[in-house]
């Protein structure tokens, strides 16, 4: 909101900005509500981000990546499979999936965990055209993303800009091809963050509900962070199997 510059303006001047700046979640009070504000600089912009925090207990506190048990995992469905009981942990969503990209550019399911009363996807194949390359550049550059609520309105951006890019922002909408897939399948919130091995587009963590759902920055941050640290570990155990083998 326009009413909310004066006060971004003042914290701008509390901080030292430079281009490598990237401020991710931190605590920012508007008149008595907690949000989160993120700064980043990119495309010769620096940008801007607000988002409302919904879970409000211990916000001021650290939270650590509980790994440790990944080290023992001997194999790649165990792996996937504690990976997504984790993240059900944090975000408890009615269907979680690892979708691996195979490489034919198709995909698969691979690893699931969901409630009793929702369909199991597991082991079912997708198309190549089924995440359009497009997105899968887009995965490549914001490791997470979030649709809260399928049926929730657009908001038009105003700006003095034409050519905007949103791609790091949180808060992006999603293309009307996927908000018109999740609706043809009952889903009304998904969030996914990205599995990248050797650099590349490996596969997604996809979370599905049947309802809206909006999870709280902090806890997709983590889910995130936590995605990446498995697939390093993915990566260490691919290699010592080849080198065993």
């Amino acid at each position: 909101s326009i009413q909310y510059i004066p006060l971004i303006s003042d914290w701008l001047n509390t901080i030292n900005i430079n281009e490598s700046i990237n401020i991710t979640a931190e605590l920012f009070n508007i008149n008595s509500c907690l949000y989160y504000i993120d700064l980043k600089f990119y495309n010769n912009q620096y940008h801007i981000s607000l988002e409302k925090i919904v879970k409000t207990e211990n916000v001021t506190g650290s939270r650590i990546l509980e790994i440790d048990h990944y080290e023992n995992i001997i194999n790649y469905e165990d792996l996937w499979n504690n990976l997504l009981k984790d993240i059900h942990h944090k975000i408890g969503y009615d269907r979680m999936m690892i979708y691996q990209f195979l490489e034919d550019g198709s995909g698969k399911v691979i690893a699931e965990k969901k409630i009793s009363s929702v369909e199991s996807f597991l082991n079912l194949h997708y198309p190549k055209n089924d995440i359009p390359e497009q997105a899968k550049n887009l995965y490549l550059k914001q490791k997470r993303r979030i649709f809260s609520n399928v049926n929730s309105k657009e908001i038009l951006l105003v700006s003095k800009h034409k050519d905007i890019d949103l791609s790091y922002f949180d808060s992006r909408s999603m293309s009307s091809i996927h908000r018109q897939y999740l609706i043809n399948t009952n889903i009304e919130s998904s969030f996914s963050t990205s599995i990248i091995i050797d650099g590349k587009l490996w596969g997604l963590v996809t979370c599905q509900n049947n309802s809206y759902k909006h999870i709280d920055l902090r806890d997709r941050i983590y889910s995130e962070l936590l995605t990446n640290c498995v697939s390093k570990s993915y990566s260490i155990l691919r290699s010592k199997n080849r080198n065993d083998y």
